[in-house]
């Protein structure tokens, strides 16, 4: 499914997801970059939060998550959850450090 995100008649940035029976997956997001400094990945990933709990889907993949890429760090913020490292599921949770490089 395709999001679009329009201020004023123009759009600004878009979204694609997957939705499953009780999961939805954050594919690709995607801006204007005039509109860079304005948090629109944390303002879809509330979007797309608020879809799930209207549609009683119970889990939401936020897609890739790379510590050591400065863009994608918003996603850390949303807590709890869950990390696959060391060949297993960890649950991160706010005041836990998140240590290590690719997730």
């Amino acid at each position: 499914m395709e999001i679009r995100y329009s201020l004023a008649g123009k759009l600004i940035a878009c979204a694609i997801v997957d939705i499953g029976a009780n999961w939805m997956n954050a594919v690709y997001f995607y801006y204007d970059p005039a509109w860079g400094k304005r948090s629109l990945g944390t303002l879809n990933i509330l979007h797309l939060a608020e879809m799930c709990q209207a549609q009683g889907i119970a889990y939401l993949y936020l897609g890739y998550y790379i510590e050591s890429v400065a863009a994608m760090n918003y996603k850390s913020r949303f807590t709890p959850h869950y990390l696959y490292r060391d060949g297993r599921w960890q649950q991160m949770t706010k005041g836990k450090k998140q240590q290590g490089g690719a997730c």
